[in-house]
């Protein structure tokens, strides 16, 4: 009778695989090189590994668990697929707007949306209309659906997000609209709101079908090749799926909902690390699981990890419930010399070629200069407020005593608690 169970995490630098005796309790732990080009190679390898090392047979695994980060990944480097949007009329610039904020983190002054996984030009209105109720107002118009999956074909896109107003109240618009997407164009990838997020908040909504679409083709090449690889080598037990709120899910569901696995690997050594702590006799704790890329830091309250809705992946919002990590990237500068507040933003890391002139660090730069280069643009001399030297992005500017204009828009400009006090006039 199978009774062994396996789990493996494949992180930035290593994956690490463990099995465990459900019967007798024997524990087996081993630890191969991650490869990146191809994450699955990495996973084989420590299936055979782990198998060698406890000496027995594939058939005996009773259940395969695997955390990875391979969507998280495919978001923040931009490796996601062409991705169209078809919504309700009138809504076709909701990702654009976004909501009218600028995260606490950023630079007031120097920071810019982020740009948006699907762009306007693929994004197809129909005329359709649901009420917050669930009452159609506007009927679904299935032959400009039609129209704008072909126009989407066209344009080349791999995956498509249907996104209607209210579907989650009545969700036969979008889910015959998937239909028709299927019909006019079988390659696609098709993802629905009323499957990803079924809630209110048109943006959160529509962001996160966005990047279930963007994600959903790799996410299901790559949990096929598994499927083939663990078939291949005799080990018949179910594959199940870490999820970012803690549980899992199969191979189907993870196909439909890619995105819920995000931060998966992440959230996987936060579950174990609350039963530890459990077993240890503690109900809270802090969790820091440091690997070869990213720190994770996650609370654990009254015997259970912290949930919320409100995570980001990367730039954008996740609205779905996950549990509260923070991470931090290996090589992140956190020293005083390059402050990390909401008025500050590190340089470059690296020398950028300057024309007619040796490439030349910030750090060596700030070297050579007889006085500070991180000062306000605004200021004549140096100051020492960290205001100032958080905005030293900016090139200075030579005043002019001819541009009184200059002069009021400096003076209104001035950091509060600047210590110069000689402005341009």
């Amino acid at each position: 009778m199978a009774r062994l169970q396996l789990a493996l995490d494949i992180g930035g630098t290593f994956t690490d695989v463990v099995m465990v005796d459900g019967v007798s309790g024997a524990l087996w732990t081993a630890k191969t090189p991650s490869t990146p080009k191809d994450p699955s190679d990495g996973f084989f390898d420590g299936v055979e590994k782990i198998l060698r090392l406890a000496g027995t047979a594939p058939a005996d695994v009773a259940a395969v668990f695997h955390g990875s980060t391979i969507a998280t990944n495919a978001v923040l480097e931009g490796k996601g697929a062409r991705t169209g949007m078809l919504v309700t009329a009138g809504f076709r610039y909701v990702l654009e707007i976004g909501r009218h904020e600028i995260p606490r983190r950023e630079n007031l002054f120097i920071w810019r949306k982020p740009k948006r996984p699907v762009p306007p030009r693929l994004i197809m209105e129909v005329p359709e209309r649901v009420l917050l109720d669930g009452r159609v107002e506007r009927p679904h118009d299935e032959a400009a659906c039609r129209a704008a999956a072909r126009r989407l074909r066209a344009l080349g896109v791999e995956a498509v997000a249907i996104v209607f107003l209210h579907s989650y109240a009545h969700p036969a618009h979008e889910r015959r609209a998937a239909e028709i997407v299927a019909e006019e164009f079988p390659e696609a990838a098709v993802s629905i709101s009323s499957d990803v997020l079924p809630v209110f908040r048109e943006y959160e909504r529509s962001m996160a079908t966005a990047l279930n679409a963007y994600v959903q083709r790799l996410v299901g090449t790559y949990i096929g090749r598994l499927q083939t690889g663990l078939s291949k080598r005799n080990v018949a037990a179910p594959l199940l799926v870490m999820k970012s709120n803690g549980g899992v899910f199969g191979p189907r569901q993870a196909d439909r909902q890619a995105i819920n696995m995000a931060l998966s690997g992440p959230a996987a050594g936060v579950i174990g690390a609350s039963f530890v702590a459990r077993a240890a006799g503690f109900d809270n704790s802090v969790t820091i699981d440091i690997g070869g890329t990213s720190a994770d830091v996650s609370l654990i309250r009254a015997g259970a990890p912290v949930t919320t809705t409100e995570g980001e992946l990367g730039p954008f919002p996740l609205a779905l419930p996950i549990i509260d990590i923070h991470s931090i990237g290996a090589g992140e500068d956190r020293s005083p010399a390059s402050p990390t507040s909401a008025a500050c933003r590190s340089g470059r890391k690296a020398p950028v070629p300057t024309r007619g002139r040796p490439a030349m660090t910030a750090a060596a730069s700030r070297r050579r200069s007889p006085t500070p280069t991180s000062h306000w643009a605004g200021c004549r001399r140096p100051c020492s407020t960290a205001t100032c030297r958080s905005m030293g992005d900016r090139p200075a500017q030579p005043s002019s005593a001819t541009s009184p204009a200059r002069s009021v828009s400096a003076s209104r400009m001035r950091p509060k608690g600047c210590s110069a006090s000689s402005m341009p006039t």
